[in-house]
Order: structure tokens, then C-alpha cells, then sequence
């Protein structure tokens, strides 16, 4: 896959989640995926613009009412306020904001979806592409929504496993090796610049 061909999406990589101070490293089966998983969406996004693909970052923001069916994962974003918009933790990660004013920075409307209330699609038809590449947080369902919609809307979907965080393997598993391959090719970072070179 060409990288110019490519319209990259990072869904939801702010401070509450990714930052050095956030309190999901307590929390997360794994706390080193947090710093893994920003190396390479900042390390793919570098490289997609360096070769005049578009890339693109939405906010989410869950809000604070958690449901009934909510996930322990999804409960725990939402009651610490880890996503919220009107809060520091709720920020755009600097690793983000450092990329440089090629990137664009969407805030969804509250939910998991990135395309709610965002604009995203009208952004993505503005530089037409074949391709629409996703990484950022599986918890609570965030990218798996996303994917769907995307699906939907037609795009040719492709997630980046090695740039999406979970709370623990068996959600990784759930999304990445069942779920999400009914409406995307899941690959890899490296994958796709390798192929690209």
C-alpha cells in the first residue's frame, strides 16, 4: 500500500490515556503498551505525511454516566474522567500536537464513535484516498465503533494492531483476532512502511 494513498486515523490518543501521569498505567494488564502503542501511531503518522498522506486526530470524550452494560474498562475511563473534554486529561496527547500543522484535530461528539458529531467524514472527502488506516483505544469499544462506521461509509479499512490499546489480552483478542476482521484487514504498522518502501 502506497502511504500517499493513505488517510490515517488516530482515535482518541490524549492525555488521560497516553500521558506519563495517567492513571491508567495502574490499572492497564500491561502499562508499558501505553508508551508501545504512542511510539508507533506517532512513528506511522511521521510517516504517512512524510510521504503526503493525511492524517488525522479525533477526541473522544465518553462523559461521566456510565451505562449498565459498560465494560470494566469503559466504567474506569468514564469515572476518572480520563476522556473528558473539559478536563486536562481529556487533551490531545503533545506527541499528537507535535506533529506538526499537516494534522488535522477533531472533537466527537460524546460516545465511543469517532465520526459522531466530529466532521471526520467531511474531512476524509476532502483529500480522497483508497485507503483509511485506524489506531488508538479498543477499550470500551472506542475503535471498534469507529471501524464499523467507517466500514459502512465504504472506506477500505485497515487497523493497526501494534497501535491500538486494550486494558488486557483478552480484549486485544476479542477485537483484533474476531471482532474487527469482519470489517477490516488487520496489519501492522511496520507492515505497511515496509510495504510501502
Amino acid at each position: 500500500m502506497a502511504l500517499w494513498k493513505t488517510q490515517f486515523v488516530m482515535v482518541g490518543i490524549q492525555q488521560g490515556i497516553f500521558g506519563d501521569a495517567s492513571p491508567l498505567r495502574q490499572q492497564i494488564e500491561s502499562p508499558e503498551s501505553i508508551d508501545v502503542v504512542r511510539s508507533c501511531i506517532t512513528r506511522f503518522a511521521s510517516a504517512v505525511m512524510d510521504e503526503g498522506g493525511t492524517a488525522v486526530h479525533v477526541s473522544i470524550d465518553l462523559g461521566d454516566e456510565v451505562s449498565d452494560h459498560a465494560g470494566i474498562g469503559q466504567t474506569y475511563l468514564q469515572s476518572n474522567g480520563l476522556l473528558a473534554s473539559h478536563l486536562p486529561n481529556g487533551a490531545v496527547h503533545p506527541v499528537i500536537t507535535s506533529l506538526g500543522t499537516e494534522l488535522t484535530c477533531l472533537q466527537a461528539s460524546l460516545g465511543c464513535n469517532a465520526f459522531r458529531g466530529s466532521r471526520l467524514d467531511d474531512e476524509l472527502a476532502r483529500q480522497p484516498r483508497e485507503t483509511i488506516v485506524l489506531a488508538g483505544v479498543l477499550i470500551g469499544g472506542i475503535l471498534d465503533a469507529t471501524c464499523r462506521t467507517a466500514y459502512q461509509l465504504g472506506y477500505d479499512v485497515h487497523v493497526l494492531a501494534d497501535a491500538t490499546l486494550a486494558m488486557g489480552h483478552a480484549e486485544r483478542e476479542t477485537y483484533l483476532g474476531v471482532v474487527m476482521p469482519e470489517f477490516a484487514m488487520v496489519t501492522t504498522s511496520a507492515s505497511l512502511i515496509a510495504g510501502a518502501s
